[in-house]
């Protein structure tokens, strides 16, 4: 046996001896970290505080969120993205309410973007009074 085999076989057994003592949590984490290290993982990015983006930097984050999810992905994976959807949507009818509205009221589609209707030019426009429309259909 080569000496480099041999080392492998001890560093292997440290390795599984220590997996072995370990608490739960330990194996856990140990387990993640080993997943994560597949060829098939995709490493999301850490969002970024919504405060900080622009709102050119927002839809575009909004457009990236959309393609990233027609990828090979986990379900995992999945939900973390459509709850990051789930803020950017938020935080654009905070910037916006107006905006928002219209792009919606526009026929919006996931992979669009609301950066038109969010322009300063647009925020003057006017507006749809959802609460008339609601009254006028007997809701």
């Amino acid at each position: 046996m080569s000496r480099y085999r041999a080392a492998w076989l001890r560093i292997c057994g440290r390795l599984l001896r220590s997996i072995l003592a370990s608490s739960a949590a330990q194996l856990t984490s140990w387990s993640t970290a080993m997943a994560y290290a597949g060829p098939t993982y995709v490493a999301c990015r850490q969002p970024r505080q919504m405060c900080e983006l622009t709102d050119e930097q927002l839809c575009s984050e909004w457009r990236a969120s959309y393609v990233a999810m027609q990828g090979p992905v986990s379900l995992r994976q999945l939900a973390r993205m459509v709850v990051q959807r789930q803020r950017y949507l938020d935080e654009l009818e905070r910037r916006n309410p107006d905006g928002f509205s219209a792009w919606l009221a526009s026929g919006a589609w996931a992979s669009s973007t609301p950066l038109p209707y969010l322009s300063e030019t647009r925020r003057n426009a006017p507006t749809i009074d959802w609460n008339e429309l609601i009254r006028e259909q007997g809701w």
